[in-house]
C-alpha cells in the first residue's frame, strides 16, 4: 500500500513538473499578442473607455501607470507590475514588470504584453533570458550551493506563474469589455 502511494505521488509530481513551459516569443523575447473580437454594436470609443476603466480599476492589483500617446487615437500604453512569487519564506518576493499596449479597432481590440522583467531584491532579470536559459536547460544559478536542477525547477515555477498571471489579466480584461 505504501509503495503504491509513493509511486502515485511520484507520478503526480512528474505530471505537474514534467510539462514544458511554453511562452510566446517575438524577436527572441516573451511577447503576448492577443486579439479579441468585440460586439459590433459597441463603438470604438465605448470599448476604449471600458478598457481604460479596467486599467483604472486594476491599477492597485497590477501597479499600472499609463503613458500618454497624444498622436495615436484609441491606443494606450501601460506599465505594470505583478507579484509572481508571494512565498513568504523568501526574504524578497519576486515581482514581474511588463509593458502593455492596448489598441482598439473596429470590432476588436488588441493587447500586446512585452518587456517582461523579474525583480527580486531590487535586481532586474530579463524574463526572456530566464525563459531561453530554461529552454536550453542551462539556468542561471544563484549560488555555488544551488544545483542546476533546483534552479531549473525555480525558473519553471516563475515562468508558470508568469503565464498564469498574464492569462488571468487577459481574461479579466475581456470580461470587463463584454459586460
Amino acid at each position: 500500500m505504501k509503495t503504491t502511494l509513493f509511486i502515485a505521488a511520484l507520478f503526480a509530481c512528474g505530471i505537474s513538473f514534467g510539462q514544458e513551459v511554453s511562452l510566446p516569443l517575438k524577436d527572441n523575447s516573451i511577447h503576448y499578442n492577443n486579439i479579441v473580437l468585440t460586439d459590433n454594436s459597441k463603438s470604438i470609443e465605448a470599448v476604449f473607455d471600458k478598457l481604460a476603466q479596467w486599467v483604472s480599476d486594476n491599477s492597485s492589483k497590477y501597479e499600472f501607470t499609463k503613458e500618454e500617446h497624444p498622436n495615436i487615437a484609441n491606443t494606450m500604453t501601460v506599465k505594470g507590475k505583478v507579484n509572481i512569487d508571494p512565498d513568504k519564506r523568501n526574504l524578497h518576493n519576486v515581482d514581474c514588470e511588463f509593458t502593455m499596449d492596448i489598441t482598439v479597432i473596429d470590432g476588436r481590440y488588441r493587447t500586446e504584453l512585452y518587456d517582461f522583467n523579474f525583480i527580486k531584491a531590487e535586481q532586474k532579470f530579463d524574463a526572456s533570458e530566464v525563459y531561453k536559459s530554461y529552454l536550453k536547460r542551462d539556468p542561471f544559478v544563484k549560488t555555488a550551493l544551488e544545483s542546476k536542477d533546483a534552479a531549473l525547477e525555480r525558473h519553471q515555477f516563475l515562468l508558470e506563474r508568469l503565464q498564469t498571471k498574464v492569462n488571468e489579466l487577459l481574461a479579466s480584461m475581456q470580461k470587463s469589455v463584454e459586460e
